[in-house]
């Protein structure tokens, strides 16, 4: 199999479960709006994957709406990268990546992922639909994805972006 081919089947097999909770695919990234952010679910393929070895883990963040500059707004489509919070899930056996060489592989990966994103990961997106529940977060100390310095930097411009939000 081809890894392209396994590619396409783990995308086939999390699709439903994605879908369900709203997220659109767009190639080997999922997203989806919730009131004042964006969220996305995405395949990340590693560089050490060969044309027979596909090596994945799934990349999970939420943009917040508010933190787009007012003279962005116009042009800038946030994307997984840009996100405000960030995790990533693994396999729980080895952590890092998960490795698929055949099809079988593929179907397998694909339902302990979805699996995974159906009973702690999508309600975990749910729980961060709002800008304010990212900024209780924030203020409780936890910052998933980024350091210290960042999560008090945009606490501050959410704060400043929409003040009877961020406190709440």
């Amino acid at each position: 199999m081809s890894n392209e081919d396994l590619t396409r089947q783990l995308l086939s097999a999390i699709q439903p479960t994605l879908r369900q909770a709203g997220f659109r695919k767009h190639g080997a990234t999922f997203s989806r709006d919730r009131r004042d952010t964006r969220q996305f679910v995405q395949l990340q393929k590693s560089q050490t994957s060969t044309a027979t070895c596909l090596r994945v883990r799934i990349n999970l963040g939420t943009f917040l709406l508010p933190l787009i500059e007012p003279t962005d707004r116009s042009w800038f489509r946030p994307k997984l990268g840009d996100s405000h919070w960030r995790e990533y899930l693994e396999p729980h056996a080895t952590g890092g990546w998960w490795e698929v060489q055949t099809i079988a592989d593929a179907e397998r990966v694909g339902r302990e992922i979805a699996q995974m994103l159906h009973e702690r990961w999508v309600p975990e997106l749910d729980s961060l639909g709002k800008s304010a529940a990212v900024a209780a977060l924030w203020h409780s100390g936890r910052s998933p994805g980024l350091t210290e310095r960042q999560r008090a930097d945009l606490l501050a411009r959410l704060d400043r972006a929409v003040p009877w939000q961020a406190s709440a």
